[in-house]
């Protein structure tokens, strides 16, 4: 068989990537490069890809909480539309396709967002990362669009481990938390407006409080010493802080102390 032709009947058979509207999230793992010289290639595969495969089973725990019981069939309804890919540093969250009918499913996504910024932060990885709204193309290996771009260049912005949801994602919730008088008081205390500090200067965005998700088994976030608390990951598995990153942890720190007066949301 020709190489070239080959190749091509390969390459068609494919699975194509397929557009779509939805919410799309970026994450960016604070303090990478450090994790990966002092630590093994296979632990720091582990690390990553341990905590965003658990993720769906822990939120499996939530839903058991809110619904007061296990329907297997409503967890996978409300799961099985979130997709996540791993790139080294990066990590996507995605949710295509959503229609009115489905803001239990946004909700869930939003929580498993949470899910994520908590794990990764009590495992020593804290990540910043950025939600938004629009159209994207989605494959089994890749997502490109001009919203994911967008989503990058904010995350690259933030000066903190933190994460920000768009004006555009923002205003959508809104529209759909009129309709949903049970989750309203739990989303919009999940997001508070607050002044994010960013490369060029500080600016109010809408922040994604990971401490308003109260998991058993995971224990409260409400260390004493919230700049300890933010040290203790940022310096977690060996890793070494540049003035940049001592930064990042201080802001990190005054933002968390900004969540306080919001307790957790059960």
């Amino acid at each position: 068989m020709d190489g070239q032709n080959y190749k091509e009947r390969l390459v068609a058979a494919l699975p194509k990537p397929r557009l779509f509207q939805g919410y799309i999230a970026i994450f960016d793992v604070l303090g990478f490069k450090s994790f990966c010289q002092n630590n093994t290639d296979q632990k720091v595969a582990e690390a990553v890809l341990g905590i965003v495969d658990s993720i769906p089973e822990v939120m499996r725990t939530i839903l058991g909480q809110s619904l007061g019981q296990k329907d297997k069939a409503l967890e996978e309804h409300l799961l099985s539309p979130i997709s996540w890919l791993v790139f080294s540093d990066t990590i996507v969250v995605a949710l295509p396709q959503i229609k009115v009918s489905q803001n239990d499913t946004v909700y869930t996504y939003l929580i498993a967002c949470s899910v994520l910024n908590r794990l990764m932060f009590d495992h020593g990885l804290p990540v910043r990362g950025a939600i938004y709204f629009g159209d994207f193309a989605l494959g089994n290996r890749c997502i490109a669009g001009k919203v994911v771009v967008e989503a990058l260049e904010q995350v690259h912005e933030l000066e903190l481990a933190c994460t920000v949801v768009s004006n555009d994602a923002w205003t959508r919730l809104q529209d759909s938390l009129q309709s949903h008088n049970m989750w309203s008081r739990f989303i919009l205390g999940m997001l508070p407006r607050s002044s994010v500090p960013c490369k060029n200067s500080p600016k109010t965005l809408t922040t994604l409080n990971w401490f308003n998700v109260y998991v058993s088994g995971m224990g409260k976030v409400k260390p004493k010493d919230y700049y300890k608390y933010v040290m203790d990951s940022f310096l977690a598995h060996g890793k070494q802080l540049n003035s940049s990153a001592h930064t990042k942890a201080r802001n990190t720190a005054d933002l968390f102390d900004k969540w306080e007066s919001k307790p957790p949301v059960h």
